[in-house]
C-alpha cells in the first residue's frame, strides 16, 4: 500500500498486488476535500513506479467508465481493454448487486 501527503496529513491512499509482470492497482481513494490536486495521479505513479522495481512490465487498474480513475489512467496512458456491465433487478426486499 502507498499513501499520498499533503501539508503532513494523509491525502490519499492505493494499494497495488505484485505479481510480475503484472503489478494490478487498486483500492485507491482522495480524501474530498483535497480532490483535483494530483493525489490520485502521484498514488498511480508511486505504483507503478514498485511495479517496476518488482520487475513488472504491466500495470492493470479498474474503473467506472467515465470516472476519474479512468480519466487519470489514460491521461498517464492506460488502454481501456473492455466495458463490464452490471444489471440488477429491482423489487421488494430485494437489493441490487453491488
Amino acid at each position: 500500500s502507498v499513501m499520498a501527503w499533503s501539508d503532513g496529513d494523509p491525502a490519499g491512499v492505493g494499494l497495488v498486488h505484485l505479481e510480475p509482470p503484472i503489478a494490478q492497482l487498486f483500492g485507491a481513494s482522495t480524501r474530498a476535500g483535497l480532490r483535483g490536486r494530483g493525489v490520485q495521479t502521484a498514488l498511480i505513479l508511486a505504483r507503478l513506479r514498485l511495479g517496476v522495481e518488482s520487475g513488472c512490465t504491466l500495470g492493470n487498474t479498474d474503473s467506472v467508465p467515465g470516472g476519474g480513475t479512468e480519466r487519470n489512467g489514460i491521461r498517464l496512458g492506460f488502454s481501456p481493454l473492455y466495458t463490464r456491465v452490471s444489471f440488477s433487478r429491482p423489487g421488494e426486499g430485494l437489493l441490487p448487486s453491488p
